[in-house]
């Protein structure tokens, strides 16, 4: 659930998108922050609007010299985005990602509703919880005695509509998605070559001359395979980069109990060794010990890394499963081709292996207990000191 918030939050206000506009670059914002960020844009650049609510010449300028909107910047990726003459108007509503934000802002209403019922709006003094809503009285809610009292199941109120707390009916938006060129006309087509769909005036007359075509209905099916095979794939690896962290934790308890082995039989090699290893004990100890924090910085950062973009990948399967449940074809396939891309990102190729030589040298007294009165404690010598301790 809080994966899924992460992507339908906007990343300007912070809060869940509202009207969302998709940019070119695939990134979207509220209708009320591209705004925002457009006057801001057309402020910086000296422009303003005229009393007609279109941009004037920039200050200094003659009127009718301007080439249009200013570019606005997208906050997520930071690439200049133009607008043409209609401005914040000339952008592609997403109407999945509405969709998805609908259903998620009920799924919270409908907890925290269902966590207290609401009180009583008719009892007198302390309010008893409440067991009906009725639509048609504008939401209002009764108890049990207010309902048989006043809201009889006989008579004029009869035909009311009449719900638990919790489920009235919403007032959502009519679900239609309309041409970006032709605002009056319906998309219901589905261009192959640009692989968006498009109204009938837009394959005749429009940009979309000359494309092939496909009936919505065939490309919400096809397109809807495609996504559905590769969120699939997704999936399996995501449980392969789970499993490869469960080992890698694994490798990380294997690393710490070596640590203690070597460093229990280096204290037994101090010991019988006497006064001329006591002086040495701290060092040697010391170089397993970086060792260890060596094998286990290489190791937890490979952890971190493989985390990072599996928390990355199940947020983008979140989201995919989530535009899955769009049952508009419209609206699917409006969405479908960004949603594909971020699938395709959130694959990882690398290979799934541990650091080659997270294993200990180890250590053995034996060879140098003759030799230690004359020992030259160089870095060369004590690799190889500790290679004789195993």
């Amino acid at each position: 659930m809080e994966a899924l918030e992460s992507e339908l939050t906007c990343p300007m206000c912070l809060d869940l998108f509202e009207s969302p506009l998709q940019l070119p670059c695939l990134h979207n914002l509220c209708r009320k922050c591209i705004q925002d960020l457009d006057f801001y844009t057309k402020k910086v650049d000296g422009t303003e609007e005229d009393a007609h609510g279109g941009v004037a010449a920039e200050k200094g300028e003659p009127a009718g010299q301007t080439e249009g909107e200013a570019p606005v910047t997208c906050p997520t990726c930071g690439r200049e985005v133009p607008l043409d003459e209609r401005g914040v108007d000339g952008l592609s509503r997403n109407m999945v990602l509405q969709n998805i934000v609908d259903r998620f802002r009920d799924a919270k209403d409908k907890e925290k509703q269902g966590a207290q019922a609401p009180p009583c709006q008719l009892c007198e003094g302390d309010p008893r919880p409440a067991v009906k809503v009725c639509v048609n009285c504008d939401g209002l809610a009764y108890c049990e005695d207010c309902l048989a009292t006043f809201h009889p199941a006989r008579g004029p109120l009869a035909r009311h509509t009449l719900v638990p707390p919790g489920q009235q009916p919403g007032k959502a938006e009519p679900k239609v998605v309309m041409c970006a060129e032709h605002a009056d006309e319906k998309v219901n087509l589905y261009c192959k070559a640009d692989e968006m769909p498009v109204c009938a005036l837009c394959k005749l007359v429009g940009k979309h001359q000359g494309h092939e075509v496909a009936a919505m209905s065939d490309a919400y099916k096809e397109k809807k395979d495609v996504l559905v095979n590769e969120v699939s794939a997704l999936k399996d690896r995501n449980k392969e980069i789970s499993q490869f962290v469960t080992d890698m934790r694994g490798t990380c308890v294997e690393v710490q109990e070596q640590n203690k082995k070597w460093q229990e039989k280096l204290v037994q090699g101090i010991a019988r060794l006497g006064k001329i290893l006591e002086e040495r004990k701290n060092f040697l100890a010391k170089a397993i010990s970086e060792e260890e924090e060596e094998k286990l910085k290489l190791l937890k950062e490979e952890i971190a890394k493989k985390e990072e973009h599996l928390q990355k990948a199940q947020t983008v399967v979140a989201y995919v499963e989530e535009v899955l449940k769009e049952k508009d074809q419209s609206c699917f396939l409006q969405a479908v081709k960004s949603t594909r891309e971020r699938v395709e990102k959130s694959h990882d190729t690398d290979p799934l292996a541990a650091p080659a030589d997270w294993m200990f040298k180890g250590c053995d007294f034996s060879r140098e207990a003759k030799a230690l009165e004359a020992m030259d404690m160089c870095g060369q010598y004590i690799l190889t000191f500790c290679c004789h301790l195993q």
